[in-house]
């Protein structure tokens, strides 16, 4: 099975409850059906801080998804990669442009940005 990057959904809620997730957008629930996103790890504020991993979470994602945890805890929110909207009760993932890059590319220690190696 190969692996895919997860996709990582952060932020706040208009009643102020922190939250971040960690998705698989191409799951497949059975062989029969098609993919679909799936939460693979979550947690949010509110009463009290709530974690959770899901049992069908990669190994690869459980490293991650307890780094997230532990950024979480202490009061800031893991780096987004993608913006969520609800459409007929099915999540969509739109990938977050990156920050144009102000300055010179690289120096003569690095590698070009973007660039293949």
């Amino acid at each position: 099975m190969t692996v895919h990057q997860p996709i990582i959904v952060s932020g706040v809620t208009d009643t102020g409850m922190r939250y971040a997730q960690l998705w698989d957008d191409e799951f497949k629930v059975l062989s029969s059906l098609p993919p679909a996103p799936y939460c693979m790890a979550w947690m949010r504020t509110g009463d009290s801080q709530m974690f959770g991993i899901s049992s069908a979470c990669p190994p690869e994602w459980v490293g991650l998804a307890l780094r997230m945890f532990d950024t979480f805890r202490k009061g800031t929110l893991p780096e987004p990669t993608h913006e969520q909207t609800w459409t007929f009760g099915r999540p969509i993932h739109t990938p977050i442009a990156s920050a144009p890059v102000d300055g010179a590319l690289f120096t003569l220690d690095e590698p070009i940005l973007g660039g293949a190696s």
